[in-house]
Parts: C-alpha cells; structure tokens; sequence
C-alpha cells in the first residue's frame, strides 16, 4: 500500500468519522445509570415486587432505587412532580386522572388487586348500598384503597353525609372490625396479602359478593373480575365457604411518556420474568405482564412489546450491548447511505491519483526530451542527465499496485531511451 492508498481512503475515513460525530449527536441518548422507583408501604405487595426488580436491574447494570409510599396516590404525586426524582412508579388502576396527567404512560398491567369488602352482621350484603349508615374504614389519605373505594360508594349514594368513612386501612382497619369498632372495611390486595388471610378466617366477619360487578366494569373499564373459588384459601376449612365474585382493578407500572425506551423494555423484560410464571390464586399462568385494564396510554415501546415480542437485539444481547446497537442503527444508516457511494469511486479515485503522479513524470520527460531533439546553443547535457538520473531514483521509489506495474516500468524504459538520446546528442556536440 502506497501513500496514495492512504490518502485516498484515509480521506474517506475522515468524512465517514466526521459524518457519524454528526449523526451521533442526533441519536437517543443513553439511558440513565440510576432510576428511582416508587412503590408502597413496606407490607405491600409494591414493595416487595419492586426488590425483585431492583435484583433484575442491578444484573443489567442499573441501579434501581426503591421509594417507600403510602401508596398510588402519593406514587403518581410524586411521578407528576418532576423535581420529586421518582422516574418509575406502582399504581392501582383507578387512581389516577388521564386528563390531568397527559404525559403518564402505562408500562403494563402486573398483576390483579382484587376490592375486599368485608364487614360484620348476621345477613349477607351483595350491594354496597346496604352499607348506608354504617361505620366504613376506606383506606388511609394517600392509599389507593380510599381513592377507588370513595369513588364506587358514591355511585352507590354513600358520602360523608350519609355514611360515616373513616381513613383506617391495613391492619388498623383490620383490627377495628374484629372488635366491632367499626361495621365495614375495604382493602385492596393479593388473598395471599397477611391481613386479607387474616380477615377470610376471622369470626364474624363475612366477606361481600359483587352482585353488580358487570356494572362496574362497564361504568369503569380499567375495572375486571375475579372468582375466589369455594375451598381455594384453606381446603381443609373449606375457605372460603362459596365462591364469591371480587370486583378487580390491577397494579401496573407507570412511566412519563418521556421515559428512556431502552428502560421501558427493561421494565418489561423484568414483569415478564417475575409475573408471567409466578401467579396467585386469581391470576392464570401467562396472564401477566398485560396491556390490558391499563388507565394510562400504553406506552409506544409496550405496543411494540405486546404485538411483537422482545426485540432481536435484547433476545440475543446484553442490555448494555442491546442498548447501544439500538442507539447506532439510527446512525449506521444514513451513514452506510453515505459510505457505500464513496467506497464505489474510492478506487477509480486511487487510480486516478496514482496515473496524475506518473503522468506529471511523463510530463516531465517530455520536456527534457524537447531539449535533447531542439537543443538551444549551449545546450547543457550534463544538467539534462542530471535531470533524467533525479527522475528515474524519483520513478524507482514509487510503489504501486501490480495493476499499475505496467506503467511505471514503460515510465522507466522512456527515462533510458531519453537518456540515451541525450548521451547520443552530447556525443555529436563533443564530435563538432
């Protein structure tokens, strides 16, 4: 390889390093190395799924921090206030305003949480609005629980005017209506949840079934149902005693719309690992993780997940490495748009470049062979030999390709001829 070789395809590296700094300044940026996630009370189900995905993270090479809440609705606070740092959260559908928060985006729907309304008396009650003058714990202020469980006991005429709502939930709650403190309870959770197993085998306390749960359902559509089947909490106690039909939203995580993609996937990849095999009494294998009884738009990376599968890239790579060829690709392209053109004239460019230098020799020749055919008095063959020697050493450095031998040594056997020429003509000026 000659320095023209070099120089012309060194240039063309140049242009194509130039032309990818330029195209990389549009791609999408890496995605952070540390995302905060917020979850729930430290007895939840938030919490403890969430540490499973921090692990999931920290084997992809994320940090993922865990945020105790009291619940959905400090969680989408807190995702709606950007300064809060809170990147990922958990929420219960049902919680959140769509209207009011145009940039959340449902990541997927994970697993359901069933609406547990048990209470105290010797009738069963199948419509809420039976519970009318009843004591009712609805949740703690910031829980998902009182937002949801507010919200359909007054489609069902109970407020605060009719009906006394006290903000208990969790074990409080619990305790307050197996010492008759209060005539009824609402919870939101997993039958695998301490205080719903608790509350199942509790006396005197009966556990409500959803009579109008189609109503529900259609009235909200993020809203499904549940069966927990006679016998499946205890068999041997047969517990519960009869199926009861549970009114059910899901927990889903939630993201701003602006979210970093590759962490979307990430997300996604985690909720398939964690939910789709590991189910509780309600949920069927494969259910989960869903895009289904979602509240937010489903985020474009979950679309792209649930019609397509993962990606070929984070099917076969590391995240890190799935990551980074999904950067490029927006950048390889125009740029091989741009590098197949200029490998193509490449070589007829070296060629050209290499035929100029010996054709500038030539150029050479021929004037010092003018000289030697047209001699002007005087003329001085000493300096014209001198010449063709400078000439020929120049011709002997010069290394090309086999393809382009042919000329150099013609070049080398026109230097001789003109020198013997100008030897010749020396000679007969000598002889004068």
């Amino acid at each position: 390889m000659n320095k023209e070789f070099f120089k012309t395809y060194g240039l063309i590296l140049f242009l194509t390093v130039i032309a990818f700094g330029i195209a990389f300044q549009f791609a999408e940026p890496a995605p952070p190395r540390k995302v905060v996630m917020a979850t729930g009370l430290e007895s939840g189900a938030y919490y403890k799924f969430a540490l499973r995905y921090r692990d999931y993270f920290a084997q992809n090479g994320i940090q993922l921090e865990v945020l105790q809440t009291s619940g959905s609705v400090e969680n989408l606070e807190l995702l709606k206030t950007h300064g809060k740092g809170v990147d990922i959260i958990f929420a219960q559908t049902g919680t959140g305003d769509p209207a009011a928060t145009p940039d959340f985006t449902s990541v997927a729907s994970v697993f359901y949480e069933p609406l547990w309304v048990f209470y105290r008396g010797e009738q069963p009650i199948q419509r809420l609005m039976e519970l009318k003058g009843k004591r009712i714990a609805v949740g703690s202020e910031g829980s998902g629980t009182r937002m949801v469980s507010l919200k359909i006991l007054s489609d069902n005429g109970l407020t605060v005017a009719t009906t006394q709502i006290l903000p208990l939930g969790g074990n409080q709650a619990a305790e307050a209506l197996k010492t008759s403190q209060i005539d009824a309870a609402f919870f939101v959770g997993a039958p695998e949840a301490p205080v719903i197993n608790d509350l199942l085998r509790a006396e005197g306390v009966r556990l409500m079934n959803f009579e109008r749960v189609e109503a529900y359902k259609s009235r909200y559509r993020y809203f499904s149902s549940v069966i927990l089947y006679e016998g499946v909490v205890d068999m041997q106690k047969n517990i519960p005693a009869e199926d009861v039909v549970l009114l059910a939203s899901t927990a889903s995580i939630v993201v701003r719309e602006n979210f970093h993609p590759a962490l979307v996937n990430l997300l996604l990849q985690a909720a398939n690992e964690i939910h789709r095999k590991e189910t509780g009494m309600l949920e069927k294998t494969g259910q989960f993780p869903s895009s289904d009884f979602i509240q937010f738009p489903l985020n474009e990376e979950s679309v792209r997940y649930f019609r397509f599968g993962p990606s070929f890239l984070t099917r076969h790579l590391p995240f890190w490495a799935a990551t980074a060829a999904d950067r490029l690709k927006f950048v390889l392209l125009p740029l091989l748009t741009m590098l197949i053109p200029l490998l193509r004239i490449a070589p007829p460019i070296y060629a050209w470049r290499t035929r100029r230098k010996i054709y500038t020799w030539y150029g050479m020749l021929i004037a010092l062979e003018n000289k030697v055919v047209n001699p002007e008095q005087n003329q001085d063959f000493a300096q014209i030999l001198a010449e063709l020697d400078d000439l020929e050493r120049e011709v002997a450095k010069i290394v090309v390709p086999l393809s382009y031998t042919d000329e150099v040594y013609n070049l080398r056997l026109h230097i001789r001829l003109v020198r013997e020429k100008a030897m010749e003509q020396r000679s007969s000026e000598v002889a004068k």
